[in-house]
């Protein structure tokens, strides 16, 4: 039963898909992959929680002697959308550590805001 030592959080174009790829790189580190994006979204009951702590856990079946295992769903931040996600997160990972991405509040919304004119 492998889970997550850590788990990268934050805003949306705060950065955590850059960080995820930097992580995914170094050789001590695992990251577990599900979901859209590579994000699990476990904790989130209306997204991945139904599946189970047997689904979770094998996202991070090839993690080895990984120092670190991790994973990185920003949507855990998403109050009130998204409720319980704090609770269901001390349940299953408590020793896990977060890792919350802030950006400059201007500089995430113009970000925010050219990926949205861009989709249309």
């Amino acid at each position: 039963m492998t889970r997550p030592t850590f788990v990268v959080i934050g805003a949306m174009k705060a950065g955590t898909v850059s960080l995820r790829h930097y992580l995914d790189g170094h050789p001590d580190v695992f990251l577990g992959r599900g979901g859209m994006f590579g994000e699990p979204n476990f904790f989130i009951a209306e997204y991945n929680w139904p599946r189970g702590r047997g689904w979770y856990e094998s996202l991070f079946d090839g993690a080895g002697q990984a120092a670190a295992i991790g994973e990185c769903s920003p949507s855990y931040t998403m109050a009130p959308a998204f409720r319980g996600v704090p609770e269901r997160m001390a349940q299953v990972v408590p020793d896990a550590r977060l890792v919350y991405v802030v950006r400059d509040p201007i500089a995430r919304m113009q970000s925010m805001y050219m990926h949205q004119v861009s989709a249309g």
